[in-house]
């Protein structure tokens, strides 16, 4: 746990960074140590490593003021972020993009935002030209990792940049800093919950643009499914696009089936959406008739007419992680080697669609 001289030095800077004080002038000490409810010499201690770091200057019958250098005035202090459009909802970079900004922020950096298509045909040398010598950092990219490759635009930029979310087996440009989500084990932990509640015939429902089970390939899926007594036909996986009607056909197949399956593992949380809505068309009940979980954590999940069990990537951990990698970057960048390579764990969310208990026959073997 920090110390309380720890705690208010911290409280200092990041008010400093944020422009916090008016024309400049910090509280006189006393007044200050009151407004902390610190003792004088706590306070004191914070202020002498402030000054001592150059953040603030104390002037002789004048006060305590913090001091113009390119720290505390913002200069050199804006990270690039490079993303693509943010209008869809089911968009990931949605929801890191917002954490990003609150922690650059609460770290005294801004933010700016450039859309990808702007620089998507750009040379390196030309994104160079206009961008280095610029007022920033670093770069944050928040942009589909397909598009990240070594003739990427920003290639050969001298700024230390970061992929903020990636997923899979993608294999990075070893310069990059990259923030990973364990897809493969988010899809294990969803199909181990089903297994847990008692289900064995388990409907899958995903993208038809993928050729693994967000990294699982399908036959280790299947192998998962029978170690565990489950029923690992391909008849029960459908692959279909994003699309309201074709993933109602989806499901409305897998009912029809002479044996349903009891439980239906879903792509994402969006394809959830459209495979409820299907069910609650059938009138079948969730999860009475039909358990139903979720991938990726959408915050809405809580909210459908039966709140979606989910695995969740946590988005906001990636946008945090993304930051705090940048606000390191001399521990690692232009040091050879490949760059550090964060993973984010996922978590189960537990909801009412898939409340239902049923039988176990077994303990779960949740690795093959």
């Amino acid at each position: 746990m920090p110390s309380k001289k720890q705690i208010v030095y911290e409280h200092l800077k990041k008010a400093i960074f944020q422009d916090q004080y008016p024309d400049r002038r910090i509280p006189p000490e006393r007044e200050l140590a009151v407004e902390l409810n610190v003792s004088q010499g706590t306070l004191r201690h914070a202020l002498d490593r402030l000054e001592s770091e150059g953040l603030i200057e104390r002037i002789r019958s004048r006060g305590t003021f913090v001091r113009e250098t390119p720290e505390t005035t913002g200069a050199g202090r804006n990270f690039l972020c490079i993303m693509h459009s943010m209008r869809e909802i089911e968009n990931p970079f949605v929801y890191v993009q917002s954490t990003i900004d609150a922690e650059a922020k609460q770290n005294g950096y801004g933010i700016v935002p450039l859309d990808y298509d702007q620089v998507a045909d750009m040379k390196p040398a030309d994104f160079n030209r206009i961008f280095t010598g610029k007022d920033f950092s670093g770069i944050l990219l928040c942009v589909d990792q397909s598009k990240i490759t070594p003739g990427s635009p920003w290639s050969e930029s001298p700024l230390p940049t970061v992929v903020a979310y990636s997923h899979g087996n993608h294999v990075f440009p070893d310069n990059l800093g990259v923030i990973r989500v364990n897809s493969r084990e988010a899809w294990r932990m969803a199909v181990a919950h089903l297994l847990e509640r008692g289900h064995r015939r388990i409907g899958c429902l995903t993208s038809i643009k993928v050729d693994t089970l967000r990294g699982m390939s399908f036959a280790e899926y299947a192998r998962l499914l029978a170690v565990n007594g489950a029923d690992p036909s391909p008849d029960l996986i459908c692959s279909t696009h994003y699309d309201k009607m074709e993933i109602t056909r989806a499901v409305n197949r897998l009912l029809d089936m002479s044996r349903p399956p009891t439980a239906l593992l879903c792509f994402s949380d969006f394809f959830a959406i459209y495979a409820c809505d299907a069910v609650r068309r059938r009138g079948w009940n969730i999860p009475g008739d039909l358990a139903v979980i979720g991938n990726c954590g959408y915050p809405g999940a809580e909210f459908f007419e039966v709140p979606l069990t989910t695995v969740s990537y946590n988005y906001n951990e990636c946008g945090v992680n993304a930051v705090k990698l940048l606000l390191r970057a001399d521990e690692w960048y232009g040091r050879g080697g490949t760059a550090p390579r964060v993973s984010i764990p996922p978590t189960l969310i537990e909801r009412a669609s898939t409340a239902l208990q049923r039988v176990v026959l077994q303990p779960i073997k949740t690795e093959v």
